[in-house]
């Protein structure tokens, strides 16, 4: 696990404090992943895309006009999507993401955000360490005060998770001493 380079944060358009220091910065793993949610997604997808997608094709066969299935086509294209397209859209954000890691903050820069950059003081987040498959695995974060978040800030699928998290630790444990 290496520091990347200070000019990536110009690259990701992240500006640090005048006093902040870049511990490690990486990328989650590119190309289509599996994720936790698959176990239930992947056959629903499957069951509930493939019976839409048996119905179009019936109907369209069926000689019902076609304007007829016009009211069918988002279902259609949802079902399509929620089969293969997620993987793809999933692939392509990861290729865009960022993960930084300051001796202040955790930084995330990625698509799904928008423009914006999504920023957690250390001293107010924990971190949590969650194994997926290998050295590969999940930090995700929850704020003190408000545990009970569905979906909280991660780093997902990072390679050398655990060695991230352990940095992520350290460096809580030195800011809780200062104070």
């Amino acid at each position: 696990m290496t520091p990347a380079p200070a000019t990536s944060l110009a690259e990701y358009k992240v500006v640090l404090e005048p006093s902040e220091t870049l511990i490690w910065s990486g990328r989650p793993l590119k190309g289509i992943r599996r994720g936790p949610g698959d176990l239930l997604l992947i056959p629903f997808s499957l069951l509930w895309g493939g019976g839409v997608i048996a119905w179009e094709v019936s109907a369209w066969r069926g000689g019902v006009q076609p304007l007829a299935l016009l009211p069918t086509l988002p279902f259609v294209v949802l079902a399509i999507y929620l089969i293969a397209g997620r993987f793809f859209a999933d692939g392509w954000a990861r290729a865009r993401t960022v993960y930084i890691v300051t001796d202040r903050r955790v930084i995330i820069s990625a698509p799904r955000l928008g423009k914006r950059v999504l920023t957690l003081p250390l001293d107010s987040w924990d971190a949590y360490f969650r194994s997926w498959s290998g050295n590969v695995g999940f930090i995700s974060f929850q704020q003190r005060r408000h545990r009970s978040r569905k979906n909280p800030p991660k780093f997902a699928f990072l390679v050398e998770a655990w060695a991230v998290h352990e940095q992520i630790k350290d460096l809580q444990r030195s800011l809780a001493k200062r104070r």
